[in-house]
C-alpha cells in the first residue's frame, strides 16, 4: 500500500508537470507567432508607405521591432534551461535584425525621395532582397516551434509509460491483498474446526449452549467480512472519485489553453485580412490607376476570398468565446414572423442564384390568432437560423427546396423551428458527429469556396442551449436533412 501511495503521488506530480509543459509549449508557440507577426506587419506597413507615400502606413512599423524583441526576451526566459533553443533564438534574433535593418533602409530611401511617389516596379525592386530575409525568419521560427513540439511529445510518451507502471503496481497490490485475505480465511477456518472438535469432547449438557455460541461466532465472522468488503469498496470509490476530479481539472485546463490559442490566432489573422481587404478596395476605387474588366474581376475574387476568410476567423472567435463562457445572452420576447421576414430578405440573392424555392409557413398565424413569440436573444436567434438556412442552401442542388416550419407544443411550453432541405443528406454514421467542433462531413464533395472550419453547427447548438433550448438533426441520404431548433415559448401557443 505504501508503494501504491508513492506511485500515485508520483503520477499526480507528473500529471501536473505535464499540464504545465503543455501550457509552456503553447506560450512559446504564441510568442513565436507574435514575433513573426510583428515583422510581417512592419513589412506590410513599409510596402504601403512606399506605394502610397501615406505616413499612417508606418504605424505598425514604428512599434514592430520593439514588440518583436520583447517577444524574443520572453522566449529566452521560457527556454532558459534549453541551450539548443537558445542557439536557435540567437539565429532568429539575427535574422529579425536583418529584416528590420532592411526595412529601416527602405523607409529612409522612400523618405529621401519624397514627395515623389515610387512606381510599382520600384517598390517590387526595393523589397526583392527582403523576401529572402523574411523567409529565413520563418525557417528560424519553424525550427524553434518544431523543437518545442518534439519536447512535448517526448514528455507525453514518458507520462504514458509512468501510467502503465502505475497500473501494474495497482494489480500487484490487489493480488497481494487477495492472498492475505485468503490466508486469514484459511486460518479462521482451521481455528473454527479445532474449536468444534474441542466442543464435541465436552459434556453433553453444554452441547446446545456451544452450538448457539458457534452460530453467533459465524455471524460475527460474516459481519466482519462484510465490513471489510464495504471498507475496501469505499476506498476504491474514493480513489476513483479523486481520479475523476483530476481528469476533470486537466480537461478544463486544456480547454482554457485551447480557447486562448483560438482567440489569439483569430485576432492575429484579422490584421493581415483587414490589410488585404483595404488594398483591394483601394485598387477597386481606381486609386492606383484605371482597371481593365479582367482586373476588376480578379479584385472581386480577392474580396470574396477575403470575406470568406473573415467569416472563418469570426467563427473561431465565436467558438472560443462560447467555450470560455464569455458570451452574454440578452433574452427577450421575440416575434418569429419578424425574424423570418428579415431572413427571407437576406437569403433572397443566394436562393435566386441556385434557383431554389424557399417555403415558410405557420410562423405568422392568421388574425385574430396572436403572433408566435419565443423567449430568446433576438440577434443570436437570427444568427442561428441564418446559419441553418445557409447550410441548407449550400447543400441543396439547383431546383430544390428549402423549408422553414414553425410548430408549437403547448404542453411542453416550447416552439420548434424546423429547417428542411432536399439536399444530398447525411449518412447515419456521421449524423452523431456533425455537432462536434471542427467536424466536416463529405468535405471532398464540397467546393473549396464553400468550405469552412467545421464550427457552424457546434456554435449553433451552443447558442440554442445558451437560450435554454436545443438543436437536433435527422437526415435520409439522397432525400435531405431536417434540423429542429427548440426554444421556450414566451406566451401560451394555440
Amino acid at each position: 500500500m505504501v508503494l501504491l501511495g508513492l506511485l500515485t503521488f508520483g503520477t499526480t506530480q507528473r500529471g501536473r508537470e505535464s499540464t504545465a509543459w503543455v501550457g509552456h509549449t503553447y506560450e512559446v508557440l504564441a510568442s513565436l507567432e507574435a514575433a513573426q507577426g510583428r515583422a510581417v506587419d512592419a513589412e506590410t506597413g513599409v510596402r504601403g508607405f512606399a506605394a502610397t507615400g501615406v505616413p499612417r502606413f508606418l504605424d505598425p512599423y514604428a512599434s514592430a521591432e520593439g514588440d518583436a524583441r520583447r517577444e524574443l526576451q520572453r522566449l529566452r526566459r521560457l527556454t532558459v534551461d534549453n541551450p539548443g533553443q537558445q542557439r536557435r533564438l540567437d539565429t532568429l534574433e539575427a535574422r529579425l535584425t536583418r529584416v528590420f535593418s532592411h526595412l529601416d533602409s527602405a523607409v529612409a530611401l522612400v523618405r529621401a525621395r519624397a514627395p515623389a511617389q515610387m512606381s510599382a516596379p520600384e517598390v517590387t525592386a526595393l523589397f526583392a532582397g527582403g523576401k529572402a530575409e523574411m523567409d529565413a525568419v520563418r525557417v528560424a521560427v519553424a525550427a524553434v516551434g518544431a523543437e518545442e513540439r518534439r519536447l512535448l511529445a517526448a514528455r507525453t510518451a514518458a507520462d504514458r509509460r509512468l501510467d502503465e507502471l502505475m497500473g501494474l503496481a495497482v494489480f500487484g497490490e490487489t493480488l497481494a491483498a487477495a492472498v492475505c485475505v485468503l490466508v486469514v480465511a484459511l486460518l479462521l477456518a482451521a481455528a473454527e474446526r479445532a474449536q468444534e472438535r474441542h466442543a464435541e469432547a465436552e459434556h453433553a449438557a453444554r452441547v446446545e449452549a456451544e452450538d448457539a455460541a458457534e452460530r453467533l461466532q459465524e455471524q460475527a465472522i460474516e459481519l466482519e467480512a462484510l465490513n471489510l468488503e464495504l471498507h475496501e469498496q469505499a476506498e476504491a470509490l474514493e480513489a476513483r472519485g479523486a481520479e475523476a476530479e483530476r481528469a476533470r481539472e486537466e480537461a478544463e485546463s486544456a480547454s482554457r489553453v485551447k480557447g486562448q490559442l483560438l482567440s489569439t490566432v483569430s485576432h492575429e489573422l484579422r490584421t493581415p485580412l483587414n490589410a488585404i481587404g483595404g488594398y483591394a478596395e483601394l485598387l477597386e476605387l481606381g486609386l492606383r490607376g484605371p482597371l481593365t474588366d479582367a482586373q476588376r474581376e480578379d479584385i472581386s475574387r480577392i474580396r470574396r476570398a477575403n470575406q470568406h476568410l473573415t467569416g472563418l476567423v469570426t467563427d473561431l472567435l465565436n467558438f472560443a468565446r462560447l467555450e470560455s463562457g464569455q458570451v452574454a445572452f440578452e433574452r427577450a420576447d421575440v416575434a418569429l414572423a419578424t425574424v423570418v421576414d428579415d431572413l427571407e430578405a437576406l437569403l433572397a440573392p443566394q436562393l435566386a442564384a441556385k434557383g431554389l424555392a424557399f417555403v415558410h409557413h405557420a410562423c405568422a398565424p392568421a388574425p385574430p390568432a396572436p403572433p408566435w413569440v419565443v423567449r430568446a436573444d433576438a440577434e443570436k436567434l437570427r444568427q442561428l437560423l441564418l446559419n441553418l438556412l445557409t447550410n441548407a442552401i449550400k447543400f441543396t442542388e439547383p431546383g430544390g427546396q428549402v423549408m422553414l416550419v414553425c410548430e408549437s407544443d403547448a404542453d411542453a411550453g416550447v416552439v420548434r423551428l424546423v429547417v428542411r432541405d432536399t439536399g444530398r443528406g447525411i449518412e447515419a454514421e456521421h449524423l452523431a458527429r456533425i455537432f462536434e467542433p471542427f467536424v466536416q462531413v463529405d468535405r471532398h464533395r464540397t467546393p473549396a469556396s464553400q468550405q469552412g472550419v467545421g464550427l457552424g453547427l457546434a456554435i449553433s447548438r451552443d447558442l440554442a442551449r445558451g437560450m435554454d433550448g436545443d438543436l437536433t438533426a435527422e437526415s435520409t441520404p439522397g432525400q435531405g436533412s431536417t434540423f429542429t431548433l427548440t426554444l421556450p415559448a414566451a406566451t401560451p401557443m394555440d
